[in-house]
């Protein structure tokens, strides 16, 4: 069987039905069309709002807890926005409809610039504190010498940290586990501002410090430890959805339409062949 993670993209909450209760547009969905090619059953977990940690959380709880009983061959997972932070919430019963991603476990999935879920459980300027937390840099990086770097910039390089170490943990447990993995992105931004980031530190010479030469560095190596199939939509000239969206408009929330998921399941199975032919290597 197919096992599918991610965010609202693998989701598919701009697809007809998907607010139907119960949710009619699986068919339309990307895992749905590539669960079809490969043949095979498959599951799909992707919830709305999801952020790395969840996905990452959830994908090897399944796998863990259902080996044995179930013939897991194919893990896909696409990673959602680095931006994107997990927080303990206790949001009293009567309240938890107003949260805006539903909280798993007592916890939330937010984002920088939006502080309305960790408002429930939390004095607003606390939560302020907490949604636009800023790192200091004495050097020159980022050309704010001695300011602020952006919470945008600093959270970026964190979030992409730890969803890089996940994706080359995700790499190597399905490896142990005789699992094909593909996984990668689909926000093009992502490559993007990681190659701005990368070209700025290394342009930057001596005017920044050797540990951010040194997390530039990391995050090469750990990317050249995933295989092509893993590091989807990272590559200097991989696809990501905002190719296979154009020409066409975006759904409201930057959400791809049905034709995209089709085209998407296509190049996904394509890279499944290649990984046939060549073997995971």
């Amino acid at each position: 069987m197919l096992l599918v993670n991610g965010c609202s993209f693998t989701m598919g909450d701009e697809l007809e039905g998907c607010f139907d209760l119960p949710m009619t547009h699986w068919p339309l969905t990307w895992a749905h069309k590539l669960a079809k090619k490969l043949d095979t059953p498959y599951d799909n977990i992707a919830n709305c709002g999801s952020g790395n940690e969840k996905i990452f959380r959830d994908t090897v709880d399944y796998l863990v807890k259902h080996a044995k009983t179930r013939d897991i061959t194919h893990v896909m997972v696409l990673w959602s926005d680095p931006l994107r932070k997990e927080t303990m919430l206790e949001i009293k019963d009567r309240d938890i409809e107003k949260a805006e991603v539903y909280p798993h476990i007592s916890m939330t999935q937010w984002h920088e610039r939006r502080q309305n879920d960790v408002n429930l459980s939390m004095a607003e300027d606390i939560s302020k504190i907490h949604c636009n937390d800023a790192i200091y840099n004495y050097h020159e990086t980022f050309k704010r010498q001695p300011r602020v770097i952006t919470s945008l910039r600093s959270a970026f390089c964190t979030g992409f940290t730890h969803t890089l170490s996940n994706m080359v943990a995700m790499q190597s447990l399905c490896d142990g586990m005789g699992i094909t993995v593909m996984k990668g992105i689909f926000h093009s931004h992502i490559r993007t501002q990681y190659l701005s980031i990368n070209t700025k530190i290394k342009s930057a010479g001596q005017r920044t410090s050797e540990q951010v030469h040194d997390w530039r560095i990391w995050t090469n190596e750990s990317l050249n430890l995933l295989r092509h199939e893993n590091r989807i939509g990272l590559g200097d000239y991989d696809m990501t959805l905002k190719e296979f969206q154009e020409p066409r408009e975006w759904f409201p929330g930057g959400h791809p339409d049905e034709q995209a998921h089709t085209e998407f399941a296509e190049y996904l199975f394509s890279i499944n062949n290649k990984i046939k032919v060549n073997g995971q290597s």
